[in-house]
């Protein structure tokens, strides 16, 4: 005979009967922790790039291996599982990876390196972990940036 596991026990002291985890902004469950009931816009496929048709990135946007430039305003990178080292030697080449040294991990003060803050490259800027820390340093590296762009704190 199978033993029944014990339940799933949030942090809210909710009981849950099973567990989704979705990686994509298409999920149907639409549960308050990520998204409203409705009037959510989805971005067209077509204007969703993966990981394997970037060559590198460049001023203007993202260089596709068949040579054409997606232009772009802001990237935002979903790495997975892949250390953002090796992306952003991949993707902006070993300059800029030696440039911003190691994410992740504490530095020599104790604060996370090159993690939710500013980074030794002009304009880039790393958000990680579980989607609630995601969604909370995401609000907190905003805050930053703006405060950059309206010159209250130097460049």
């Amino acid at each position: 005979m199978i033993e029944p596991m014990p339940a799933l026990i949030d942090t809210f002291g909710r009981t849950h009967n099973n567990l989704r985890i979705s990686v994509t902004d298409r999920c149907n469950i639409r549960c308050f922790y990520c998204m409203p009931a409705e009037n959510v816009p989805f971005m067209p496929r077509a204007e969703l790039l993966s990981f394997e048709e970037i060559e590198r990135f460049v001023a203007g946007g993202a260089l596709l291996k068949d040579g054409s430039v997606k232009p772009a305003d802001l990237i935002v990178l979903g790495t997975g599982f892949v250390p953002q080292e090796v992306v952003v030697k991949r993707l902006l080449g070993e300059e800029i990876a030696r440039k911003i040294g190691p994410v992740w991990g504490l530095d020599a003060d104790g604060e996370m390196r090159n993690m939710w803050k500013r980074t030794a490259q002009e304009g880039l800027w790393f958000v990680g972990g579980s989607f609630s820390n995601c969604r909370i340093f995401s609000r907190y590296v905003a805050l930053q940036i703006k405060a950059i762009e309206e010159g209250l704190v130097p460049r």
